[in-house]
């Protein structure tokens, strides 16, 4: 029996590059997404990627497009408001407002399930993906924007991301083109883009590993001694109690979010470091662990 085909993957440290040979299509996917939510109701992923086409016959039509894939999730609720809450993953455009001028991007794919048959609902959540297209001009002018306002409108009405997402989305496009379109300008900003991008991939190898989100934040990196101090108090010592246990439980559940804002700023690094380094001195000095 023969095996399974699978696409041509190259992986880079901010990019993707998957091509399949039957269709002679290339996708290169920049491996930083960016989130975010419409209070209350759903939360999303928004993806950039460039899908390219040959053609796999004569008759096919080459293509090249940018492509914004939107997948969202609504909160858990119940049945019922899970229902409701469906109409906030109906996308219908995302409007990027770039120094007072607007770039409308219609969502393409209409992607509408049957009511009646029930299978987007998981647990009492719904998801649905989504699809805009983003002209390479558009891209770069977004990226340019000296003022970026973003809004995602849905049946449900409309979202306007926030400060931070805006400027989260923002260096995504920078990065995008760098490294799809203009690898060759090393910028200094898109140097701090990279080195931001970086750090938050070192607090998500934390996370796999159950490790110290706000510490690997402060220290920017996993490999700093007090890590150690910090994982041996975990391990053996909060872990032996029941408080110990919650907190830990507590932690991980906020932590990373936390950590994310800590890499993001110059600010909260000064003001959590001698937190830290305060913790770690205690843990030393009553031996705890």
């Amino acid at each position: 029996m023969g095996e399974m085909g699978k696409d041509q993957e190259t992986v880079e440290e901010f990019i993707t590059h998957n091509f399949d040979p039957f269709k002679n299509e290339t996708t290169t996917k920049l491996n930083r997404p960016t989130l975010f939510k419409s209070a209350g109701m759903a939360s999303y992923i928004l993806s950039l990627e460039r899908y390219q086409s040959a053609g796999a016959t004569e008759s096919d039509d080459p293509f090249d497009a940018n492509r914004l894939i939107i997948a969202g999730r609504t909160e858990k609720k119940d049945h019922s408001t899970a229902l409701d809450n469906w109409s906030a993953l109906q996308i219908r455009e995302i409007v990027f407002n770039c120094d007072q001028d607007n770039i409308v991007c219609k969502e393409e794919w209409g992607n509408v399930p049957d009511m009646d048959d029930g299978d987007f609902i998981d647990e009492y959540s719904s998801f649905n993906v989504c699809l805009c297209i983003l002209e390479t001009d558009e891209l770069k002018k977004i990226a340019d924007a000296s003022q970026l306002e973003i809004r995602v409108s849905t049946d449900m009405g409309h979202i306007d991301l926030s400060d931070e997402e805006e400027k989260d989305f923002q260096d995504s496009l920078k990065l995008f083109y760098n490294q799809v379109y203009d690898d060759k300008a090393e910028t200094e900003e898109i140097e701090k883009i990279k080195e931001k991008v970086r750090e938050k991939q070192e607090i998500l190898k934390e996370a796999e590993s159950g490790g110290c989100f706000i510490a690997t934040a402060v220290y920017e990196g996993d490999d700093h001694f007090n890590l150690i101090v910090l994982r041996s108090f975990r391990d053996n010592f909060l872990d032996n109690y029941h408080y110990g246990k919650r907190f830990i439980s507590f932690y991980y559940k906020f932590g990373p979010r936390l950590a994310n804002m800590i890499s993001d700023s110059k600010l909260l690094k000064l003001i959590f470091k001698p937190l830290v380094n305060l913790g770690v001195v205690i843990v030393k000095t009553l031996k705890l662990g």
